[in-house]
């Protein structure tokens, strides 16, 4: 194992079927508690939507923290398995509209010559221009990447906010190309650049790109508006003792207009509710999973590490759901959020 597959690497789980344990194994579990998922009233095991879809629906997926193919993995020294297309197979089967991602689509680094192996083999079909080697891509584009820190890794030595000229010359994406929006049906969704190393526009609430986010939360005439980026404002991840929530990145979304904040960075599943406000947290999307904290973060409502998945949302002018599945097809979160009046 080379030192970035041993820096990085990260533990597969499968789910663990309940039942009933002996004296010698209660310490265990109580070890096991701070991964264990919080379970909410509106889990349930089936696969199936909790929620009635319309005609008028649009359907759409959010991945996190994916971009890990058996390629990458050879590269370093890991074995070549493809956690991240068994997540790519749930995804097209829902036949979603489009895809959206919480970022670090490229690992380890960043690098050229591993992106379409990471990205093109498994989402080459919603591409727009795609011009990798796995197939014909989207007539219109349908992907819509957030840059993670992987993802500024690709200069030399792989380090920190090195370089992100890859990532940038792989996609054909609206405004800057690190942070964007548009809109799909009833769903305008903002892509934002949460790397505190990296992005040139800054990444606090007074940042440039902040301010850009105020100004198009205020203009946009979409009843849901989805927030999208990396680094999580509030999560139960941790990285050895290190937290993974990421502080600067607690804008006043709600009072600027957002709907729900969804970002990655740590590898599990978390729905966490502030003053009434969701932020979700999504980067089980292949890489693995990472740890929780004993004591989850306030206000959270489910907390999930146990495999890998992806959110599936459908939304319409009425109401907006968010559902997270796992790759085995386990429904882990349903949450609804209905219109203003």
């Amino acid at each position: 194992m080379t030192r970035f597959a041993s820096r990085w690497s990260y533990r597969f789980k499968r789910p663990v079927k309940a039942r009933v344990l002996s004296r010698q194994r209660l310490v265990g579990l109580l070890l096991a508690l701070a991964c264990a998922p919080i379970v909410s009233q509106q889990t349930s095991s089936s696969a199936a939507t909790a929620f009635a879809m319309q005609s008028s629906s649009t359907v759409f997926a959010i991945i996190g923290d994916f971009g890990h193919s058996p390629q990458a993995r050879r590269k370093y020294g890991e074995w070549a398995i493809d956690p991240t297309g068994d997540v790519a197979r749930l995804v097209k089967s829902w036949e979603p509209e489009f895809i959206v991602t919480t970022g670090d689509n490229n690992y380890y680094c960043g690098e050229a010559d591993l992106i379409d192996d990471n990205i093109g083999q498994y989402y080459h079909a919603f591409i727009s221009p795609y011009l990798g080697k796995y197939g014909r891509g989207a007539t219109e584009n349908r992907f819509f990447p957030s840059m993670g820190n992987h993802d500024w890794y690709a200069g030399v030595g792989c380090q920190p906010g090195s370089s992100a000229a890859p990532y940038v010359s792989y996609f054909s994406l609206p405004g800057n190309g690190r942070y964007y929006h548009f809109v799909r049906g009833a769903v305008h969704i903002f892509v934002l650049s949460s790397d505190l190393d990296s992005e040139p526009d800054g990444v606090t609430e007074s940042s440039i790109q902040a301010m850009w986010l105020q100004s198009a939360l205020a203009s946009s005439q979409s009843p849901w508006k989805l927030v999208v980026f990396h680094h999580p404002p509030y999560s139960s991840g941790i990285w050895d003792v290190e937290s993974l929530a990421a502080a600067w990145m607690r804008w006043p979304f709600q009072a600027w207009g957002a709907s729900a904040v969804v970002a990655g960075h740590a590898h599990s599943y978390e729905r966490i509710m502030i003053a009434g406000f969701p932020y979700f947290v999504n980067g089980a999307g292949g890489h693995g999973t990472t740890a929780f904290d004993i004591t989850p973060v306030a206000g959270t409502v489910v907390r999930y590490n146990n495999d890998l998945g992806a959110m599936r949302v459908i939304a319409d002018q009425a109401t907006i759901a968010f559902e997270f599945i796992t790759r085995s097809g386990e429904l882990i979160d349903f949450y609804k959020l209905p219109a203003s009046p």
